[in-house]
């Protein structure tokens, strides 16, 4: 897979990634674009792939300040040997978090929730079971 390193640093957005937009990332994401999720094509590793890749390029990440969703990225991937965009993606986060042009830290109260969607959607291609 290819790595952060092989983009230039003013190389813009495609029109569907993203484009210096704050988002939270769903673990299945990192896992489509690690190849580490069942019945997913191809196609659509890549494109997970490529969506992490520029957005560690132009975008910005929202976590939470308990860091409940690193954790979770961190139990699915390995940030430190994993050889996946998703590991490269985690890589990134880490290095991010102090990262007040990059990171937003947002508390979270007791009655918020991460709920995860049944399918997800990278850059207008709906990804999820036997897609």
């Amino acid at each position: 897979m290819s790595h952060l390193h092989h983009f230039g640093a003013n190389k813009p957005a495609p029109p569907d990634g993203p484009q210096a937009a704050t988002y939270v990332v769903d673990t299945n994401v990192i896992l489509v674009a690690n190849g580490q999720h069942p019945d997913v094509s191809l196609e659509c590793s890549r494109r997970c792939a490529r969506w992490l890749e520029d957005l560690m390029h132009t975008g910005r990440i929202a976590l939470d300040e308990g860091f409940e969703i690193v954790r979770e990225y961190q139990h699915k991937t390995h940030a430190s040997d994993g050889q996946g965009a998703g590991d490269a993606f985690l890589r990134w986060v880490l290095h991010q978090l102090d990262n007040p042009a990059r990171c937003d830290l947002v508390k979270l109260d007791s009655k918020d929730t991460l709920k995860k969607p049944p399918h997800f959607c990278v850059g207008g291609h709906r990804c999820g079971r036997g897609q």
